[in-house]
């Protein structure tokens, strides 16, 4: 799996995916609130690292803008 993610839905939360990409991007489609990602590397030799876990509020789409060009 690349670190790429496009044209894909988002995981199912619970998921884990694994990558060898230092980089991984969540999908679009990601639905509005507060989500949570956890992070553990493991090495070529099989040692695990400490889990670290991150916070992502995602707000919803802006309200579209009426044209107001003449």
């Amino acid at each position: 799996m690349s670190g790429r993610a496009r044209g894909r839905k988002p995981p199912a939360p619970g998921t884990t995916v694994w990558t060898a990409s230092p980089q991984w991007q969540v999908p679009a489609g990601l639905p509005s609130g507060l989500h949570r990602f956890a992070l553990s590397v493991v090495t070529q030799d099989g040692r695990r690292s400490r889990r670290d876990v991150v916070a992502v509020r995602v707000a919803g789409a802006p309200a579209s803008m009426p044209d107001t060009a003449p």
